[in-house]
């Protein structure tokens, strides 16, 4: 990062989070089902076959969500992560080798305008479930709410035209008939496509930042960089680096080319004893200003 000047972000799969954007899923499928629920005890018309068409678009709609637009085959989301918290044991233990590394304290109040699409985010993760099930309740509620009444307006214009969708076969033939070539149900159809793609994209940016309860004491925020693999019109060039186990696929974000925003090093409790004149030597370097501190934290690793 000091080097090149670009933030990488690594491919969201190889996170050390195994539930990745499946923990969101979860929720939403949950929630879905209970407003289902909810919807099919309070809609008019229950003389009809409305609830159930509706109940089956709403379920089809949200299996199209995760099968569809956040499936691999079409979404590739991009992840680097950042901590509020500057000298932590874990994460000098996790991160660093046991404790030789350095915290690099990073002012990345405007990474935000350096973003290339609205479907990216830079902002802090959620670790409460209460917190995850409120902001996906809304998103789900709202696009029920919009798909209903445009549906409830397809039916009855279909009632205003004489039309019944009752259980006879010629009834319901001459509705679908209908249905499926009606300029203002085609119209209608339409707006809900958009309806679910804005969901879609609400959804990304919630289920990108959350994670599990236990890794709440990162203080995590990130940078999301979702990559549509049939669109991308950024020429986003993926790169690889070696992990533990495997490659990682992983793509460079730049910053701003007038400056650099690093603020602090902090070198890590098991450091060498000339390390923070070595650091300060190669800040210099590179023409770089930054505080050089050691971590307050008296730690000695057990490879020692």
């Amino acid at each position: 990062m000091t080097e090149s000047q670009t933030i990488f972000a690594s491919d969201g799969r190889f996170l050390n989070d195994t539930e990745e954007l499946v923990h969101a899923r979860q929720i939403v499928e949950e929630l879905a089902e209970q407003e289902i629920e909810k919807i099919e005890g309070s809609l008019e018309w229950k003389d009809t076959n409305l609830p159930p068409v509706i109940a089956e678009t709403l379920r089809r709609t949200v299996r199209s969500l995760f099968g569809g637009r956040f499936s691999d085959e079409f979404l590739q989301v991009f992840v680097a992560c950042f901590s509020e918290s500057r000298d932590q044991l874990s994460q000098w233990r996790g991160y660093s080798h046991g404790s030789t590394g350095v915290s690099l304290g990073y002012d990345l109040r405007n990474v935000r305008s350096t973003l290339y699409s609205g479907l990216a985010a830079f902002a802090p993760c959620v670790y409460n479930d209460g917190k995850k099930r409120e902001l996906l309740r809304d998103v789900v509620q709202n696009l029920f709410e919009r798909t209903i009444a445009l549906m409830t307006l397809t039916y009855r214009a279909g009632y205003d035209v004489g039309l019944k969708s009752a259980s006879d076969e010629e009834s319901e033939a001459s509705f679908q008939n209908w249905y499926e070539n009606n300029a203002d149900v085609i119209a209608i159809q339409e707006k809900i496509d958009v309806y679910r793609r804005d969901a879609a994209y609400s959804l990304l940016h919630i289920a990108a930042l959350m994670k599990n309860a236990s890794f709440r004491e990162e203080c995590e925020w990130r940078l999301v960089l979702p990559r549509l693999r049939s669109f991308n019109d950024h020429k986003l060039q993926t790169d690889f680096r070696t992990g533990s186990s495997t490659l990682i696929p992983h793509i460079a974000h730049g910053l701003p080319s007038d400056s650099l925003p690093l603020k602090e090093v902090i070198l890590g409790p098991d450091s060498h004893n000339a390390a923070e004149g070595a650091i300060t030597a190669y800040l210099a370097s590179r023409d770089l200003e930054a505080k050089v501190t050691r971590s307050c934290i008296p730690y000695r690793s057990s490879r020692n």
